[in-house]
């Protein structure tokens, strides 16, 4: 399992505690934020780069396997859609964010739902991470370039990432001040890290439960039916403080 640089390494305990250090950062533009739920051996890679859809392919070979795959959802899911014309970055930001494989990686632009995703789980076996990715409002972007086929856009990326806000079409994206990473390859983590929050295990379940208060929780950032079920189940017990 990569390590995290210590260097850059923030340890928090709170809600509070974590506001305070977020506050604490000497930035005039915007950062941005990505929880995840302990240190993965992938993190920081988009669904579509991590083994096994990408181990021991070239990177031609993938592109292509994403591309059938793309193809498939937009050709199996158009019955569940509004009738109306989709670029493919639209396809992939719906695919997203109902479980497909895509190369996209989601970000917030609010620190409060990154820490959200960090202790989700309580899982108090894993530490939680929350990081923060710096000097990206230059590249975030509603171009032309994201209404093109996704060929089109890899012949025009000169970046290795572009960050840009997606279309607020799904309610959860506008909900969670979502931004999205599109890699040039997926299977590279993203490194232009500036910091790293590191919330312990065993403070997942207190920090989910003052997140809850804040109106930080499942229901408000998914916005459907299952999510509200799931979070009147939580708050029936008290929101496990």
């Amino acid at each position: 399992m990569d390590l995290i640089n210590e260097n850059i390494l923030i340890n928090i305990q709170s809600v509070a505690d974590f506001i305070e250090k977020v506050n604490s950062f000497d930035y005039p533009e915007y950062k941005i934020f990505r929880g995840e739920c302990q240190n993965f051996d992938d993190k920081l890679k988009p669904k579509i780069g991590r083994p096994p859809n990408h181990k021991g392919k070239t990177s031609m070979i993938a592109f292509k396997r994403e591309i059938k795959l793309l193809n498939w959802f937009k050709l199996e899911a158009i019955k569940f859609l509004e009738s109306k014309e989709r670029s493919d970055i639209e396809y992939l930001i719906i695919g997203q964010h109902h479980g497909l494989a895509t190369r996209l990686l989601d970000f917030t632009l609010n620190p409060l739902v990154g820490l959200y995703f960090a202790v989700e789980d309580e899982d108090k076996n894993h530490d939680g991470f929350v990081y923060v990715v710096d000097d990206m409002l230059s590249n975030l972007s509603t171009d032309k370039i994201l209404k093109s086929a996704l060929r089109d856009i890899f012949k025009k990326l000169e970046q290795e990432y572009l960050f840009f806000v997606p279309p607020h079409s799904i309610s959860r994206i506008s909900h969670q001040s979502g931004v999205l990473g599109l890699p040039k390859n997926p299977s590279i983590a993203l490194n232009n890290i500036e910091a790293v929050f590191k919330i312990p295990g065993k403070f997942k379940k207190k920090i989910k439960g003052m997140l809850y208060k804040l109106d930080i929780h499942k229901s408000s950032l998914f916005q459907d039916l299952d999510s509200l079920c799931e979070s009147l189940n939580y708050r029936k017990n008290d929101y496990h403080i």
